[in-house]
């Protein structure tokens, strides 16, 4: 049966390649006299050709492409030759290269019983004309200083000819000049990254290595010494994988790396309304959210404490743990650590109205069969439908979580609130369902109708959810705000201009 199958599938397979052959065959055939009707004869030959690709024995197609192949290349190399003669290189050799690829699938079926010019010759030809009519045009430019163009075209030159003439070291030294321009008005950042450029053209051209590395070695010992350190590190970064062994930038570097860190301690989340869900300690579980959350999107600059490694630290500088708090306005003399964050609940609920009970009289419908004498005179059953009473109770229950408070972050050496978050959410469950049914006839029977809200009811949820899981919902909608608030505030870099006068 298998092998039936399979002997099946083949044959619809191997039609249906033939179906497809022979019309793509058809509109080719097709489309190559309507070339011919308009005298485009290099069309009609790259029609039979496809033809041909599709079924190498397709008479017509080989008969009418012998008596075209020559004029159609001809038609070709005309426009091609045309293009050349108006210095339209790029368009001449578009049309030389499909002129190549006409004349190698030519070669391809037999076909090609012409001598045709070397192409691939003229190709290269061409092209180094095409090399020097950018190049003549990129040394205009670069005579009138105008860098950016002169280095476009000098890379279309090399583009066409691979190699031509002093292509590369006239970019290198369009680079070098533009960052000789930038460094005379003073915008150094612009100036080491054209040096870069001319480096990466030509190894350390006329020392630009060293001079991309030097400047940025100074804007990153500027921002070190003004006490921006995360473009310190950014900048003496950028020194640093450009020559690791220039002067002490792997030092500075390191140093402004361990500078730019920001600590941030999660230090207390009080509670003092005294209550709690589900037994949770709502504060610790607020506090993991926020570090998770940071934690995931921070950069490599954040670093978080937990409450415990804060305290040991605080307690080695002998800080007093009372002035650890949101309340207090005097900075707090504590190296090690940048900010600090507090919690404070002022509103912890957690409320259940409790299961209530309501009584319900309604109806149903059973059927029975009814004998009766058709139309026919033969005997025959119906079916009738009857109301009837039944009763049931209807169940309620609902429960509600809610957390208000504020979230704090504060600066250590100003003892100023710099992030101050208050919260209010709440969420809670329902339940609405239908239990106790009584009816003198079984509700689930086949020959039993009840109404479709009445059947939603029965098969409704009978259980809240768990308290926890209110409360994991609303630690998360909490955190997650101000996770972004610490990213958004703390963990980026201040604007700052890049000096207008810098010593190198």
């Amino acid at each position: 049966m298998n092998a039936k199958k399979i002997c099946i599938f083949g044959a619809l397979l191997i039609g249906l390649t033939v179906f497809f052959g022979c019309s793509a065959t058809s509109r080719g055939m097709k489309h190559a006299d309507e070339a011919i009707a308009r005298g485009d004869h290099y069309a009609a030959a790259i029609e039979y050709l496809n033809v041909l690709q599709i079924n190498r024995k397709h008479s017509e197609a080989l008969t009418n492409l012998v008596n075209i192949a020559k004029p159609a290349y001809e038609q070709k190399l005309r426009m091609a030759e045309a293009y050349q003669a108006q210095r339209n290189y790029e368009a001449s050799l578009v049309e030389y290269k499909d002129l190549q690829t006409y004349l190698s699938r030519l070669k391809m079926f037999n076909l090609l019983h012409f001598i045709p010019i070397d192409v691939g010759q003229v190709i290269h030809k061409v092209s180094l004309a095409a090399a020097e009519k950018h190049y003549l045009q990129a040394e205009v430019f670069f005579s009138q200083r105008d860098f950016t163009r002169a280095i476009s075209e000098y890379r279309i030159a090399l583009d066409f000819a691979g190699v031509y003439k002093d292509s590369t070291e006239k970019i290198a030294e369009s680079y070098y000049r533009m960052a000789g321009d930038f460094e005379k008005t003073r915008n150094y950042r612009s100036a080491a990254k054209t040096y870069e450029n001319a480096h990466a053209v030509i190894r350390d051209y006329k020392n630009s290595l060293t001079k991309a590395t030097g400047l940025y070695y100074a804007l990153g010992s500027y921002f070190l010494s003004i006490g921006q350190y995360r473009k310190a590190y950014e900048d003496l970064g950028q020194a640093q994988t450009l020559n690791p062994q220039y002067r002490d930038v792997s030092q500075k570097w390191a140093t402004a790396g361990d500078k730019a860190i920001i600590k941030i301690a999660l230090v207390s989340f009080d509670n003092p309304t005294g209550r709690d869900v589900a037994g949770m300690v709502l504060g610790d579980y607020i506090f993991s959210a926020i570090k998770s959350d940071v934690q995931a999107k921070a950069s490599a600059f954040v670093q978080l404490l937990e409450r415990e490694d804060f305290l040991t630290l605080a307690r080695t500088q002998k800080i007093n743990e009372n002035l650890l708090n949101d309340e207090g306005r005097i900075p707090i003399k504590l190296t090690g650590v940048h900010y600090l964050v507090f919690g404070r609940f002022t509103q912890v609920r957690n409320t259940r109205a409790g299961l209530t009970e309501t009584q319900v009289k309604d109806s149903y419908q059973y059927s029975y069969d009814v004998a009766y004498v058709d139309s026919k005179g033969q005997q025959a059953k119906r079916k009738e439908w009857v109301s009837a009473p039944m009763y049931y109770s209807i169940f309620k229950d609902k429960s509600a979580v809610a957390l208000a408070g504020t979230v704090k972050v504060v600066e250590v050496k100003s003892g100023r609130t710099v992030i101050e978050f208050p919260f209010s959410e709440k969420t809670g469950d329902e339940i609405v369902y239908a239990d106790k049914f009584q009816a003198k006839h079984d509700l689930n029977a086949d020959n039993i109708r009840v109404s479709d809200e009445i059947r939603r009811l029965s098969g409704a949820r009978r259980e809240l959810r768990d308290e926890e899981l209110f409360a994991g919902e609303l630690i998360k909608i909490i955190a997650a705000p101000v996770a972004q608030r610490i990213l958004t505030d703390l963990d980026t870099a201040p604007v700052t201009m890049d000096p207008t006068q810098l010593t190198y």
